[in-house]
């Protein structure tokens, strides 16, 4: 706080690298601290670059000729990095909209999809969103199910990745998480709440389309398949075992099915189309789905049925009797053919 009265400036980095708001998120401030540093920042004009973008929904980061450059410069840090304070503390929203000399509006009085524009789901705090929800001004299933259909990482896509992961995470840190059962913490109804309100907004359509502009384009993955793949990506970096494995993915799924109904979904509905989007995935088939120390089972199959329990994840362990199991061998062997010594023996 005494720096940036001094006239630190956004444009300092870390010793990382990273710009210096990175700090007001990573050192666990209050939220009284992050919001008096950035009211100072705002009036100090420090975040004039950054802030007019605050409620501007911009196109999927996808399309971009280099991908890279858009998303680590300075400037898409320090736009992140704002996004975090905003979402992640409570009265940093208020701050922007009200104090920033190009706004000077209650965030209320935006519709949704401008108010939410910023909205990145993995930085959510799930209790922080369901005060914002509840301020109302605008809000209703309509206008929300079209921040749904936004680009970059606050649709129903990203919300998915969030959910599935953030109802094991939540803020206590991921190895701790691990040493806990699946379902205990102590903001999980918090992520619930705030599921059944988000999912309120999702027809059967967004819960089953495949986004054709996210990182998983060419594999045409739903809103559930990419939860699954977002929480599996943390499984692969912890020893865990496989019974326990498959309860926290199953566990998982399970929760989504008891929190999707909010919409008015039909599970035995949304279950057949989700078989057949996984039945028309040849892709889905083959995957293995990478576990701690190497490679972890296929999915070979999906059941469903009208309630959450029906509805069965079928694993294949037996890596080992893979069609490619020696296809590394055959193009070494063709790449790279043994040595033959004149007048040795011939195999």
């Amino acid at each position: 706080m005494n720096l940036i009265k001094l006239g630190l400036s956004t444009q300092e980095t870390t010793a990382f690298g990273y710009p210096v708001l990175e700090e007001l998120w990573l050192m666990e401030r209050s939220a009284e601290e992050v919001v008096n540093a950035m009211r100072l920042l705002v009036l100090s004009g420090e975040l004039d670059e950054y802030l007019p973008s605050l409620f501007q929904r911009t196109g999927n980061y996808i399309a971009s000729d280099s991908i890279e450059s858009e998303l680590f410069s300075h400037e898409a840090m320090i736009r992140r990095m704002v996004s975090q304070l905003v979402w992640s503390f409570p009265g940093v929203l208020q701050i922007m909209a009200t104090e920033f000399h190009e706004f000077q509006i209650d965030p209320k009085q935006l519709p949704p999809v401008a108010r939410f524009a910023s909205l990145d789901w993995r930085d959510a705090n799930p209790d922080l969103l369901l005060d914002e929800i509840g301020r109302g001004g605008g809000w209703d299933t309509a206008s929300f199910e079209a921040v749904l259909r936004g680009p970059n990482f606050n649709n129903l896509d990203a919300f998915a990745e969030a959910y599935f992961f953030g109802v094991q995470s939540l803020t206590d840190g991921v190895h701790e998480v691990w040493k806990r059962d699946f379902g205990t913490e102590p903001k999980l109804e918090s992520w619930r709440k705030l599921a059944r309100r988000v999912l309120s907004a999702a027809s059967m359509e967004a819960l089953t389309q495949t986004d054709p502009v996210s990182v998983y384009r060419k594999h045409n993955l739903s809103p559930l398949f990419r939860g699954l793949f977002y929480l599996n990506s943390y499984f692969r970096w912890f020893d865990i075992k496989k019974r326990r494995w498959r309860r926290r993915m199953s566990r998982a799924v399970v929760m989504w099915l008891e929190d999707v109904p909010s919409s008015g979904t039909d599970l035995d509905e949304y279950g057949a189309a989700v078989r057949k989007l996984y039945l028309d995935n040849a892709w889905l088939h083959s995957w293995r789905w990478h576990l701690f120390g190497g490679r972890g089972p296929r999915l070979v199959a999906l059941t469903s049925g009208p309630k959450p329990e029906d509805w069965k994840l079928h694993w294949d362990w037996d890596w080992h009797l893979d069609d490619d199991r020696f296809a590394g061998e055959f193009w070494e062997m063709t790449e790279n053919p043994p040595l033959r010594i004149p007048g040795g023996w011939v195999d």
